[in-house]
C-alpha cells in the first residue's frame, strides 16, 4: 500500500489495533529513512490536524492520535523538529469525549514528551503556557477563585 493510501485510509479502519497497526506501518516504513520529504510532500502534519479537527468523527481524531504516536516513538530524537510541535493538537485532543480518543492523546503526549531534548524546551514551553492560558484544566473552571 502506498504511503498516501496508508495515510487517507487510517480514520476508516474499524478497529483501534488496525488503526495502531496501520500508523506504525506507516511511521516505520514510509517515514523512517526520508523524514523532512515525507512529511513535506504528504503533508503529514496537515493531515494530523484535519483528523483531529473533524468533529463527527472519533475514528479520526483517534487515527490522528496514533500517528502521532507511532511518528515519536518510530523517528525518535531524528524526527523532533516535525512531531514536537504537534504538541498543542495533542493537548487539545485531550479533552475529547471520547474515551478512545483521550487515551490515545494521553499515549501521544507521553511519546512526545519522552523524546525531548534540551532544544526542543524553547518550542515546547511556549506551547505549554499559552495552552493552559487559554484552556485551564477543566478542574478549575468551577473553582471561584479562580
Amino acid at each position: 500500500m502506498s504511503a498516501s493510501d496508508l495515510l487517507t485510509s487510517l480514520p476508516t479502519l474499524p478497529t483501534t489495533d488496525a488503526r495502531r497497526t496501520a500508523a506504525e506501518q506507516f511511521a516505520d516504513s514510509h517515514v523512517k529513512g526520508s523524514v523532512a520529504q515525507t512529511f513535506s510532500k504528504l503533508q503529514i502534519e496537515n493531515t494530523i490536524t484535519k483528523y483531529a479537527a473533524d468533529k463527527k468523527n472519533p475514528n479520526a481524531r483517534e487515527a490522528a492520535m496514533l500517528l502521532v504516536t507511532a511518528l515519536a516513538e518510530s523517528l525518535e530524537e531524528a524526527g523532533e523538529p516535525y512531531t514536537v510541535p504537534m504538541l498543542t493538537i495533542v493537548l487539545e485532543t485531550m479533552g475529547d469525549k471520547q474515551e478512545n480518543v483521550r487515551n490515545a492523546a494521553q499515549s501521544a503526549a507521553n511519546a512526545l514528551l519522552s523524546i525531548q531534548s534540551p532544544h526542543a524546551v524553547k518550542i515546547l514551553l511556549p506551547v505549554r503556557t499559552i495552552h493552559f492560558h487559554y484552556n485551564p484544566p477543566r478542574k478549575l473552571h468551577n473553582r471561584e477563585d479562580y
